[in-house]
């Protein structure tokens, strides 16, 4: 949980409701809705699976994406991702 953040609202670019998803569905949803988005542009994932709190800015990590951080609602968290160039030869997105 050390790379949580806590943030205000974002402007979004695409949003995706992956709420009922569990693994490995809630990554295979997001990387398909990244691979819609340009670089530099924000994905907002609204998810209600516990271990998408570790899941989503580790597999961010492991990408490349950035992970901005979380907004927590009563009954699911909202992911912020920004997409960033992949190298094609290492592409985990």
């Amino acid at each position: 949980m050390e790379n949580i953040k806590f943030l205000n609202p974002l402007k979004v670019n695409k949003t995706i409701d992956i709420v009922y998803l569990m693994c490995p569905m809630h990554i295979v949803s997001i990387k398909k809705a990244l691979r819609e988005l340009k670089e530099g542009e924000i994905l907002e994932v609204l998810s209600d699976f516990s271990h998408a709190l570790e899941d989503i800015p580790n597999w961010c990590k492991m990408s490349g994406h950035e992970f901005l951080g979380i907004i927590e609602c009563d009954d699911y968290v909202k992911f912020y991702i920004r997409k960033s160039q992949v190298d094609p030869l290492n592409d985990l997105s």
